[in-house]
């Protein structure tokens, strides 16, 4: 898939005025950043990396941080692609570099940081070596300016859904019985990375009754598919800054007619519980209507009496921006990306107990209402002996 950078300077500058804001707000004059999420905000769609940190001065241009005083190798690519990045200022990741940088841009008083993206050791060396400066966590804040997705990163998402959804209808064709789960975790890879991505998280589940929490193959013991069983695979793609994903369920051989009902019973609630979004309604709402209709089928929701993930969340530039919860308040803007993969189990429900998770499909808040972005339909897709 030949692409082109989506990404634009005019990105760049509404994003930098949105941080812009967050500062002026909060009377702060610079934000120390780190993990991979804020760099393909401030740093643009292919801008990442191994131990990847920056400035945002109120006054004066950004500092980009990568490497350490042993791999200062790992910025060579960095200056090779320099014309990839927003940020024209390159540096080595130490301590002294970021002492001497609050230095030059005159950074006083408060700084912003989202804490949990620097382990603990980085942290107390930072605010150490800066005890002059107040830091103050600001990652529910920078989530709250990244949820909102801008016209051209829609066209990135618009290629991610693209890969994710060549998965799901290309793995049907490879399935197989006697194919371990790790071996589909293999495939679903090769398709990804031949398509450009840079990351993935893909989840497995297959058994003969539940399957309502996949987890990543090499977590056990190797598990091979057999006659009877369901898989279900949550396949997440990292894609120019864009994760989003799909779930989706296949047979070995023909389901049998209750899997198959729970399975509609969990379809039909995406569809039905999804035409309630539009910008202004709270989440909470559309998680309980879910939770509804499963249970006046007779079923089992995750709301009670059975543990399984959650029944959605938001999706971007993390896995997850916002778990979806029929307890917490949370309220759909226009321009947020989300998923909906609602979990279902049969009455009487224990561990190995008939149970389903997904299928899972990704939305986009519009101006009134969602857009539905997978191409693929949820359905069992059926693997003949």
């Amino acid at each position: 898939m030949l692409t082109t950078t989506c990404l634009t300077k005019a990105d760049k500058e509404t994003r930098y005025e949105k941080l812009y804001r967050l500062m002026d707000d909060n009377n702060m004059s610079a934000l120390l950043l780190g993990g991979d999420a804020a760099m393909k905000y401030v740093n643009g769609e292919y801008a990442a990396g191994w131990g990847v940190f920056a400035i945002i001065p109120r006054n004066g241009e950004p500092v980009f941080f990568q490497g350490n005083e042993d791999r200062e190798y790992v910025l060579t690519p960095v200056y090779k692609n320099a014309a990839d990045y927003w940020i024209e200022d390159f540096e080595l990741m130490t301590i002294e570099n970021i002492v001497k940088a609050f230095g030059r841009l005159q950074i006083k008083g408060k700084a912003g940081m989202n804490t949990g993206a620097f382990p603990t050791g980085l942290y107390f060396a930072i605010t150490g070596a800066l005890n002059e400066i107040e830091f103050s966590d600001i990652t529910e804040d920078l989530r709250k300016l990244w949820r909102i997705k801008e016209k051209n990163y829609q066209k990135i998402i618009e290629e991610a859904i693209d890969i994710v959804d060549t998965c799901v209808k290309e793995l049907p064709g490879q399935l197989h019985e006697g194919m371990y789960e790790y071996e589909i975790k293999a495939i679903l890879e090769r398709i990804m990375i031949g398509r450009g991505a840079d990351s993935s998280l893909i989840l497995i589940n297959s058994d003969k009754h539940d399957i309502s929490s996949p987890a990543i193959p090499t977590d056990h013991k190797p598990k091979a598919l057999t006659k009877g069983d369901r898989v279900v695979c949550e396949i997440t793609v990292s894609y120019r800054g864009c994760w989003l994903q799909k779930i989706a369920l296949y047979s070995i051989g023909e389901p049998a007619k209750e899997y198959v009902e729970l399975f509609n019973v969990v379809n039909e609630a995406i569809h039905e519980s999804v035409k309630m979004v539009k910008p202004g309604v709270n989440a909470k709402d559309v998680i309980n209507a879910i939770d509804d209709h499963i249970e006046s089928k007779g079923y089992l929701s995750p709301r009670k009496d059975y543990i399984s993930g959650p029944q959605g969340h938001l999706s971007g530039f993390e896995v997850d921006e916002a778990t979806l919860s029929p307890f917490r308040d949370f309220v759909f803007e226009e321009g947020m990306l989300f998923v909906l993969h609602p979990a279902a189990a049969m009455p009487g429900w224990e561990f190995g107990k008939d149970a389903v998770f997904g299928p899972g499909t990704m939305f986009f808040v519009t101006e009134d209402g969602v857009k539905s972005l997978n191409k693929t339909s949820n359905e069992i897709y059926v693997i003949e002996g």
